[in-house]
């Protein structure tokens, strides 16, 4: 099972989702991220794919059960935007950013790999080629472009 961790003794949202993790084991590797400090909840695969793609966030809980939310792709000012290679490009940079200061500091261990295959395959993607074809259909998160691309994304959350 998936672990969602929140902070502790608060609603289960996500304002309150401090970390994710996609099993026991994934967990067990940052034992600051326990019982005693945080509430950590297992989720199914698929209530962990919808948020490790961005498809989904939670908007609640009640007696463990989450409720979830599509996420669309929204500016920094509220308007619904249709995706260009260029607000591709940008938050390709962002992510290569956000990986790579995890990257920098991060032990070595099976997650540190993952992210590392991760953070090659988004530095591969070439945006202005993709939307240069007609056909392309851009899925709504990079993520999720990933994860249709057969490889495994990693949702900064997840960057324990």
């Amino acid at each position: 099972m998936a672990k969602l961790i929140f902070v502790k003794n608060q609603p289960k949202n996500q304002s309150t989702l401090v970390r994710m993790a996609t099993d026991q084991a994934t967990l067990d590797l940052f034992d600051q991220y326990n019982s005693t400090l945080y509430d950590i909840v297992d989720i199914t695969a698929d209530e962990f794919s919808n948020l490790q793609t961005a498809k989904k966030h939670i908007t609640s809980e009640t007696d463990g059960t989450f409720t979830y939310e599509d996420n669309g792709i929204i500016t920094e000012i509220g308007t619904w935007v249709t995706p260009t290679a260029t607000w591709c490009k940008t938050e390709q940079t962002n992510i290569l950013s956000i990986l790579d200061k995890w990257l920098a500091n991060a032990p070595a261990n099976a997650l540190k790999t993952r992210v590392q295959t991760y953070r090659d395959t988004v530095n591969a993607i070439n945006f202005d080629t993709l939307f240069a074809d007609e056909s392309f259909s851009f899925p709504g998160t990079i993520e999720l472009y990933v994860s249709n691309q057969g490889s495994t994304p990693v949702h900064p959350l997840e960057l324990l």
